[in-house]
């Protein structure tokens, strides 16, 4: 059958009556002229060279005006719905179903569900039409896929997870094994987790969502005997630090919803309010902005997290610290596990600080409020912390550390001669690799590559046979 000149799809530069969101269906050169006419077969060839080529409007509209002669094709009239949702025009989407009086059940449940919660932001209806939908007919594989998406994306774990446990099509299709698998993760359930997750894998090793999933589920593996452990603990002493800090680290480590971790957190930090390690948990499971972070906790979320043997050994420090809350050794301990191993510089000033009220020449705290100071770019402020320390006569290597720390902050900031001066002087102090390469890339800088050369050479030497 012919199309009439009338019907011809319109010129790239006519547009067709204004609905929503509807899209401009400009036909970029590739339709038949309207001054001639256009068979059915004709349509359906264009169509082909539109879909090759990604051609979202006119795929639309030759299909519309296929369906002006083919009324009764279904296939196409589900295909021009999916393409009203890839244009984002759900008004034009609901229009073709509801124009479509024979449209089958699963597809206008599926239709009827995607405009409910994506235009509509109605998940909660959604979701109660297609479970509607599945009692009538539980073997459709595209709603039993949308409904356990949704399920997920809502966060309804027990519900997602009571639904595929009934679901006839669970136990055959991997997709929808790693979903029950992601509830189960999230409720707790991670041995049962596993089990999913394997079966899924052994059904379909490439399945996307199943190579998506493997390295959460590897972690799981890893992260489940010991949050085991910690449970077991806490179940007798439920504010146990040392218990809670693990159980903080292993949940966010297996990909659990960050709610969990923070109430761990929240819990640790309410009974030990001076403890470090809750506070570094606290602020990371918080949500809070680095700003924030940083002055309510004096806590820098930018830095790589802890291992969990270095969060153990900083509830250690905390003990210690808690233990002996007038030491000034303590509180110089834990700023230097702080400066070097965690990064928090502006928490291990507040430990060098009321370290130095309670001993104010203590070397070792001094050479911490040095090294906090000038990582937190506070260059006047630690070069005073400096002086402090030389004049409390500290150990050379000591001081020769706290030279390197300046040194290191000058070059960074681009004081190159001021950095060579200050090397130097750590160097006459004590001779060691991190200064010899520190010398040597400015040496560099200054374009003295022999220099810099000798000094890489030295410090491989003193690598290689340290001095006892």
């Amino acid at each position: 059958m012919k199309i009439r000149p009338s019907q011809q799809i319109p010129n790239s530069d006519r547009r067709l009556p204004k609905s929503g969101k509807q899209v401009l269906l400009g036909l970029c050169g590739i339709l038949v002229s309207t001054a001639s006419y256009a068979t059915v077969p004709d349509l359906a060839a264009q169509l082909e060279m539109a879909r090759a080529d990604g051609q979202l409007s006119s795929q639309i509209e030759i299909i519309r005006r296929i369906l002006e002669v083919e009324k009764t094709n279904d296939e196409l009239r589900s295909e021009l719905i999916d393409l009203w949702f890839s244009a984002g025009d759900y008004d034009m989407a609901e229009k073709t179903l509801n124009e479509w009086k024979s449209a089958p059940a699963e597809k206008s449940a599926l239709t009827t569900a995607k405009i409910l919660v994506e235009r509509d932001k109605k998940p909660a209806v959604g979701i109660t039409l297609l479970e509607a939908f599945l009692l009538s007919a539980p073997d459709s594989l595209p709603a039993t896929m949308a409904l356990s998406d949704l399920l997920w994306q809502e966060n309804q774990s027990e519900r997602l997870t009571n639904f595929l446990q009934k679901s006839p099509l669970t136990a055959s299709h991997p997709e929808l094994l790693i979903r029950r698998a992601q509830a189960k993760r999230d409720l707790g359930k991670f041995e049962s987790a596993l089990t999913d997750a394997a079966s899924a894998k052994g059904l379909d090793p490439k399945n996307e969502r199943v190579v998506e999933t493997l390295a959460a589920f590897e972690r799981l593996a890893v992260a489940a005997p010991n949050l085991s452990a910690a449970e077991t603990v806490l179940q007798k002493s439920p504010t146990d630090l040392q218990a809670l800090i693990a159980r903080c680290y292993w949940r966010q480590y297996a990909g659990l919803p960050l709610t969990a971790s923070h109430q761990d957190a929240e819990v640790a930090l309410l009974a030990h309010p001076q403890s470090t390690a809750a506070k570094i948990a606290f602020a990371r499971s918080s949500g809070l902005s680095a700003s924030e972070a940083l002055r309510q906790y004096s806590i820098s979320v930018g830095v790589p997290e802890l291992s969990d043997q270095s969060l153990a050994f900083l509830v250690t420090l905390d003990f210690a610290v808690a233990g002996s809350p007038n030491s000034a050794d303590a509180l110089s301990g834990r700023a230097a596990f702080l400066n070097g191993v965690a990064l928090q510089y502006a928490l291990a000033l507040v430990d060098a600080d009321a370290a130095l009220l309670l001993e104010p020449r203590s070397h070792a705290a001094l050479h911490e409020r040095v090294t906090s100071l000038t990582r937190l770019g506070k260059a006047n402020l630690a070069a005073s912390a400096l002086n402090a320390l030389e004049e409390s006569k500290p150990p050379k290597n000591l001081m020769a550390s706290a030279l390197l720390t300046i040194a290191d902050g000058e070059f960074a900031n681009g004081e190159i001669v001021q950095a060579l001066g200050t090397v130097n002087r750590s160097l006459e102090l004590q001779r060691t690799p991190a200064a010899l390469k520190l010398r040597a890339a400015i040496n560099q800088r200054l374009g003295l590559a022999n220099e810099a050369k000798a000094d890489l050479d030295s410090a491989a030497a003193l690598e290689k046979f340290p001095k006892r």
